[in-house]
């Protein structure tokens, strides 16, 4: 193997150095996952592993049941399985899981379901996993861990190998002076109710009785016994290694959906077997290259390493929530968070937000994630809520759409690839989107869009604004304006900005395509929709833009952040951006410890802890108001203001702790969803942006 095949002595020699260095306990695990990550890589030819892009989210776990999800997984490739470190030495010689997000969106499978035991095979004893010490790093593109005895130094590497399959590779040293004879096998089980366990010839299937998931753990050597009435159903025949010596092992996971193939996924896993470090070292290579460029495009403002610590944990986020194509979902694309059970599918605006980071991390997997949502658009240039990959664990939402930003991503993947193909691919498809809104949202056609609902319900009519309980919509009722169009009785000056927005791009794109015709429409129609915007939701007495009723002529006086939304798309004037941003910045309204909140801190309706859209700071409004502040050359209060939010917010800049779905403006505390996808999007643009 190349880089290897001298380095043996070495690699066991440094080892047992680890073992033996002694550490101040506040240091052990950062300098112990910087020494292992050094050691590795320095064996297969990497020569340096960046500080700030290991160990960023705490992966261990010890779950209580196979419903108990609390804890952060590391997945990888579009994979609906993840891994984590044992806590428990009970669970040691393997890795936690695997979780498998297809079942019940989110079961283990057990809580080691490939767990490797150790048979000295002159007393016949297995090797107790109590006597082990663990340490272990975390990669973007894979887990290692290390257990030592003092006889043995057991190293396991974890690895993603395609979006349905990955490889435990472990190694295992003798330490002794003398040649030890060992067996070596594995406990493949599942705690999982209506699963079936099936024997296969190297391994075990487990096939639910529920769904169309079927997960295959095997052995990648020559196994010559499995026997699934034994407690380790998979066995290797005693191998003897001689002192210094170590000897390789490799297992197989694959996950399979719908209509997958193992006989693919085991090409793939040999090739990968037989090469196993080289295609680690070309996998890493890879990662590192492209946290290089995302370091690369950090605002000088934020070059701080604790900047450098979000802008990875942010990317290892969305790496995590990457889910490929499978059954209903056509293209690979992004979920909201694997930690909340009501989040295993794609969102439409979240697919547009999503798309405006991955860009800088992903041009495919951007491209994408705006294919999959745009799959279903109806001939009416409807698209759902949301969208998933089994329709008998949760439906499709076809009550309501979100807020039309899907423009706005492709324009941002378009300015970062300038590829015209792709921009000629979703040109006619937004531009029927963006249509549909005055055909079904404009209820007393005068230009200015309502939110509402395929169904008539208030509810749904508040999902596709995005902001399910924002004060706004307090008093909001619904009208019917026949031929199936509901509407909302007040026009949202989000939801208009958000349009004008988008004609603007339309009318960039149209250019870009030669199509002048649409390019003049957009123009014209910009012009109209930006005097109504300016003049009907700004009131002058209080310096800021509020929704308005379907007349126009009443303000629905709650100061919220949506008010902002008119500077980001550019449309205020600078007198009236200059006092919506005296609004933002004022430490009794917006500008808190952890600034930009969904509602101002003066009204009486703020609830900061767990009022969801009543107070709690959302990144992605948050963004929208930074990039509002720079849009208008505010560059001060725009850097001010993201400070606070990345350093304020709890855990963002420190490794351990993940990305929440909203935060407390006051203290920081991060509530609701872990893991959560867009707000670290959004994390990465607000670094990113200038």
């Amino acid at each position: 193997m190349k880089g290897f095949q001298c380095g043996v002595p070495f690699f066991i020699q440094f080892c047992l150095y680890l073992c033996e260095t002694k550490l101040e306990p506040e240091q052990d695990m950062n300098k112990i996952s910087i020494l292992l990550a050094s050691l590795l890589f320095l064996q297969i030819g990497i020569s340096q592993v960046s500080r700030n892009d290991i160990n960023l989210i705490d992966y261990k776990a010890n779950p209580e049941t196979y419903m108990d999800v609390k804890a952060n997984v590391f997945a990888d490739r579009g994979a609906w399985f993840g891994f984590s470190y044992p806590e428990n030495k009970e669970h040691y010689g393997g890795f936690v899981g695997p979780m498998i997000m297809s079942m019940d969106n989110g079961l283990w499978l057990g809580k080691n379901s490939c767990q490797l035991f150790i048979e000295d095979h002159t007393s016949k004893r297995n090797v107790d996993w109590n006597g082990f010490e663990m340490k272990s790093t975390a990669f973007r593109s894979h887990l290692i861990q290390m257990f030592e005895n003092p006889e043995l130094v057991i190293i396991q590497t974890l690895m993603f190998t395609s979006k349905r399959s990955a490889i435990l590779y472990t190694q295992v040293q003798n330490k002794t002076e003398k040649a030890k004879t060992l067996k070596f096998k594995w406990k493949i089980h599942t705690e999982l109710p209506n699963v079936r366990k099936i024997p296969q010839s190297y391994g075990m299937l487990f096939k639910s009785a529920t769904n169309n998931s079927r997960i295959m753990i095997y052995g990648l050597d020559k196994f010559p016994y499995v026997n699934p009435r034994s407690p380790w159903p998979v066995q290797l025949d005693p191998v003897t290694i001689e002192p210094g010596e170590m000897h390789e092992l490799h297992m197989g996971i694959t996950v399979m959906l719908g209509g997958d193939d193992f006989k693919d996924e085991e090409k793939i896993q040999k090739t990968v077997k037989e090469a196993f470090l080289d295609s680690l070292e070309e996998y890493q290579i890879r990662k590192n290259k492209i946290s290089s460029n995302l370091r690369g495009k950090l605002h000088p403002y934020f070059q701080d390493s604790s900047y450098v610590i979000a802008l990875n944990k942010s990317a290892l986020t969305l790496q995590s929530n990457w889910r490929a194509a499978a059954d209903l979902l056509k293209h690979d694309g992004i979920i909201p968070s694997y930690s909340d059970k009501d989040f295993h599918g794609f969102w439409a605006w979240d697919s547009w937000k999503h798309a405006a980071a991955l860009v800088h991390i992903d041009t495919a997997l951007a491209k994408n994630q705006l294919r999959a949502m745009y799959d279903y658009m109806t001939d009416e240039g409807f698209i759902p809520d949301c969208i998933f990959r089994d329709t008998t664990q949760e439906k499709h939402n076809f009550r309501n759409t979100k807020p039309p930003l899907s423009g706005w991503a492709v324009w941002e993947i378009y300015k970062e690839t300038q590829d015209q193909d792709f921009l000629r691919e979703m040109y006619p498809k937004i531009l029927k989107q963006h249509q549909w809104w005055y055909v079904y949202r404009d209820s007393d056609k005068d230009g200015l869009c309502e939110y509402g609902s395929q169904d008539g319900s208030l509810e749904a009519a508040k999902w596709e604004s995005g902001m399910d309980n924002a004060v706004r919509f307090d008093q909001t009722k619904m009208l019917n304006q026949g031929d199936s169009i509901f509407t909302m009785d007040q026009e949202s000056v989000d939801l208009n900005s958000y349009l004008l927005q988008e004609k603007l791009i339309l009318a960039y794109m149209s250019m870009v395509l030669k199509d002048t015709t649409t390019a003049r429409a957009m123009k014209g129609q910009t012009k109209a929709l930006m005097e109504k915007i300016q003049s009907q939701f700004y009131d002058a007495s209080s310096g800021w833009f509020y929704d308005t009723s379907l007349d126009g002529k009443t303000f629905v006086k709650s100061m919220g952040c949506e008010g902002w939304i008119p500077l980001w798309a550019n449309i205020a004037s600078e007198e009236q951006a200059e006092k919506v941003k005296e609004n933002m910045m004022t430490p009794e309204k917006f500008f808190g410890s952890v600034p930009f909140q969904t509602l101002s801190a003066s009204d009486p309706n703020f609830k900061p802890e767990n009022g969801y859209w009543r107070g709690p700071v959302w990144l992605d409004q948050a963004y929208f108001g930074v990039r509002a502040l720079y849009n208008y050359g505010y560059k001060k209060e725009a850097q001010k203001a993201t400070m606070r939010l990345v350093r304020n917010s709890e855990g963002i800049i420190e490794k351990g702790e993940p990305i929440r779905e909203n935060y407390h403006p006051q203290t920081g505390k991060g509530m609701d969803a872990k893991n959560f996808s867009w707000s670290a999007a959004h994390i990465i643009l607000l670094l990113i942006d200038k």
